[in-house]
Parts: structure tokens; sequence; C-alpha cells
């Protein structure tokens, strides 16, 4: 043991961290939703053990907190609206992060999550949610990328971010086997962590806001090996033969990807050997119990 850990979580690069925070040029209509006699009774009764219809609306609850915390750190007049209204306030309890300056993607991680970890069903109203975070997401990721290449990065893109994170850290587990050294081998193990989890995310920023591509279906087989590089690494630097299931994202994640890359669909229907080897991919992920 050296006395030191990788780091999991690492810091967004910095040279992607925006100078100042991000503002949202055209903000989205959005409501926020009223408490009604009927959604207290309801989870009054969940209190008594009438467990689904409360556990639905507290999800639907959770869905409309992330979303005005989503606006309001991206508006200061929406942020102005909701401390009036005191609505965050009420529902601290369901959300998942704070009111705070976007200066990066990385900055509304929770939210991004809490997106891949819903369910594929739901009632309608959740649904619509749904499809409202994820269409506000998109748009503080376009956002983003108009102020980087206004600002700083001219050539700026998710995809081609993601696609040198991932084709390094390909490379960087090939190159992991040949260091022997703990320190050295430290040291090469959380730039290999750190090119994984940079590239994973970038590439799901990537599909979200709808980025043109030219990948060929090559960044999906790239994801899934550097997921399943990071279920093989431990806090302490320890690089495990197979991945650790449970550290694996779970099976409906990976579909949540797999059905936004139109690069893949398309060789997906047209190539059988590739169609092949994406379901053999498909099948090492698992379900899991979904938020």
């Amino acid at each position: 043991m050296l006395g030191r850990s990788l780091i999991l979580e690492p810091a967004p690069p910095v040279e992607d961290v925006l100078g100042e925070p991000l503002r949202l040029a055209r903000m989205p209509g959005y409501v926020l939703p009223k408490e009604t006699v009927g959604s207290r009774v309801t989870m009054l009764l969940g209190q008594l053990g009438w467990t689904r219809p409360a556990e639905a609306l507290r999800r639907l609850r959770r869905l409309q907190t992330t979303v005005a915390t989503i606006l309001a750190s991206v508006s200061p007049p929406f942020a102005s609206e909701l401390a009036a209204n005191g609505w965050l306030t009420r529902h601290r309890d369901l959300g998942r992060f704070r009111v705070t300056e976007v200066t990066h993607p990385y900055d509304l991680m929770d939210a991004f999550r809490l997106l891949l970890h819903l369910p594929d069903a739901m009632p309608l109203d959740a649904m619509k949610e749904r499809r409202f975070l994820e269409v506000v997401l998109a748009l503080v990721l376009r956002q983003y990328r108009t102020d980087m290449i206004r600002t700083s990065h001219p050539h700026f893109s998710f995809d081609a971010e993601a696609r040198e994170f991932l084709i390094r850290g390909v490379r960087l587990e090939h190159d992991a086997k040949m260091v022997t050294d703990p320190n050295e081998r430290l040291n090469m193990l959380q730039i290999l962590h750190d090119s994984c989890y940079h590239g994973r995310n970038y590439y799901l920023f990537s599909l979200l806001s709808r980025e043109r591509t030219v990948n060929d279906g090559r960044m999906f087989l790239m994801y899934c090996q550097v997921v399943r590089t990071l279920a093989r690494l431990e806090w302490d630097g320890t690089m495990h033969e197979m991945p650790v299931l449970r550290r694996l994202p779970p099976r409906h994640e990976v579909l949540y990807l797999f059905r936004r890359d139109r690069s893949l669909k398309r060789r997906y229907l047209e190539d059988a050997e590739y169609m092949a080897r994406v379901k053999a991919l498909l099948a090492t992920f698992q379900d899991r119990p979904v938020v």
C-alpha cells in the first residue's frame, strides 16, 4: 500500500470548465406543479402502508424537483421565483442536488444519473416529466457546447472528446499490464480510470445533445469496453481480471444509450456480424432494480 487511492469521481478536465457560469439563452416554458388535496392524501396513505401510489408520486416529485433545480441553476430569474414561492424548500427531501453554478455538465451529474436510472415503464405524467428532463439537459449541453466554442475551444464537440478519451482508455488498459512499479502503476491506473470515466460521460452527453456523429457504431463498442474496465478497478489500485458485476451499469442504462446512438442502429441493421457482437455485449449486462 502506498497510502494513496484512486479518485473514483474525478473533476472535469480543466480545459473544459467554463470561465463564467452557464446561462440558458432560451428557457423552456415550465409551470411548477401545485400540491393538491389528492397528492397530500396519497403521501399520507403511503405512510400508512399504501406504498405503490405514494412511491409513484414521490418519483414524479423527484423528477419535477430535478427539473426545477436545473432551471434555477442556469436562470437567476427562475431561481428567484423558486425562492419566493418556497417550492424547492418544500420538496428538499426529494432533490438529488442543490441549485448551483454550472460551469461543466458534471455539475449536474446527479440529474444525468437519475435520467439513466429511471424505469422504462412509468405512469403517463412521470413519462412526460422524464421527457422534459431529457429536453432540459439537452438544452444545457447544447448551450455549454456553444459557450465552449465561443470562448475557448472553436472545434469542441462531445463526440470528438468522447472518442479521444475512449481510445486513450482502451490503449492505456493494454499498457497498464506492463507497468510493475507500484507508484508508477497507480499513477497510470488513475489516468486510465479518468480516461474511461470522461469517455463514458462525454459519450452520453453527445447522444443526449443529438450531435451529428460519424462513428459507425464504434463508440458504443468502446463504451462497453471502458465501463467493464471501470468495473475492474478498485479504489486501492487493485485491477481484477474480470469486472465486478455490481459495478457494471445496469442493462437498461446500456440500452438507453443503444437506442439513442443513430450510427450504431444504422450499422446494427445492416451488418449481421456487428449485430451479433452487440448482442453478445448486451448479454453481459444484468438488470437491477431501478429508482
